[in-house]
């Protein structure tokens, strides 16, 4: 098998910052559906005090793992 490994350039990542949260999100589900995935999961994970720590978002689309 091979490994590909992908990095999100800080020009994107700068594009997404400036974004509503919500927009956000919604962008990186829409890229999923683009890529003709049939699931797309969104995973948010919260530290002891219930705060929000981390979002991610994987799908099984034709783009890159």
């Amino acid at each position: 098998m091979k490994t590909v490994t992908v990095q999100v350039q800080a020009d994107h990542l700068k594009s997404l910052a400036k974004k509503r949260p919500l927009s956000a999100l919604a962008e990186l589900i829409w890229n999923g559906l683009d890529a003709d995935a049939d699931e797309i999961q969104v995973v948010f994970q919260k530290n002891d005090i219930e705060g929000l720590t981390r979002v991610i978002v994987r799908d099984d689309g034709h783009g890159l793992p």
